[in-house]
């Protein structure tokens, strides 16, 4: 795991790159995030910013007490998403990292929160630039912590969705050596980069990587068919891995 101070600075290097790239992408689709446009992936992350902030401000332990806020005007969203940003990140940089409050995962404190929006605003902001066609790419130890976030919550709560919401529900994601020093993760043609470094923690991750990736790529974490594949195959391209309904 980072630090609670490291994932701070990623909530709001991010979430800055998310607005940049959101804001010239509010009506291209959103592949990654099919049916939605830029303007929708706006509002939802208003709405996740906001959510976080209220139930750590608000020491909420029942979510049947949560307050929705009210949905800003199109021409305001913008600035409505910057300054929910700001009031997020001041609010977990000035609370007890232990206090505890509701999340859906078994970890129950404000440090979670605080990893979670780090990797929530980081795929999204990768969603914002697919859109807005900006090369984009994720950093190795948040990539490797990824990976662990995903195995210990993420999964956890796909298979706790149940059969019935991901019944039918099967993609393929495909992670090749494109050139040197990177791979990219493909789905719909639209591909994540990822450093040298990222490689190799791929490489030793082996299985776990599989489930970082499929988070990335918003596909059930129950019902995707991964196949990694590697330059150092023949023209064939044998798999290094192939995992299914996991």
């Amino acid at each position: 795991m980072l630090t609670n101070s490291e994932y701070l600075n990623i909530l709001r290097t991010e979430g800055d790159a998310f607005a940049n790239s959101v804001q010239m992408a509010l009506t291209a689709p959103v592949a990654s995030c099919e049916p939605w446009v830029g303007a929708d992936l706006l509002w939802h992350m208003v709405e996740v910013h906001y959510s976080w902030k209220f139930i750590v401000q608000s020491h909420l332990m029942d979510p049947e007490k949560y307050v929705p806020r009210d949905k800003p005007s199109d021409d305001h969203m913008l600035q409505a998403y910057r300054d929910g940003l700001s009031e997020l990140i001041e609010v977990l940089s000035t609370t007890d990292a232990s206090r505890s409050c509701w999340t859906w995962a078994g970890v129950h404190d404000v440090a979670w929160v605080i990893r979670r929006m780090a990797h929530e605003t980081a795929v999204h902001a990768w969603d914002a630039h697919c859109a807005a066609g900006v090369e984009s790419q994720v950093s190795a130890a948040l990539a490797s912590d990824g990976i662990d976030e995903a195995f210990s919550f993420t999964s956890t709560r796909s298979v706790a969705r149940g059969a019935k919401e991901s019944a039918g529900r099967r993609e393929t994601i495909f992670l090749e050596d494109s050139r040197p020093g990177s791979v990219k993760c493909r789905r719909s043609s639209r591909p994540l980069c990822l450093t040298a470094s990222s490689v190799q923690a791929l490489h030793s991750a082996r299985s776990d990587s599989i489930c970082f990736f499929a988070a990335l790529a918003d596909a059930s974490l129950r019902k995707t068919r991964v196949v990694v594949w590697s330059s150092d195959h023949d023209s064939a391209r044998s798999p290094m891995i192939s995992k299914s309904g996991l």
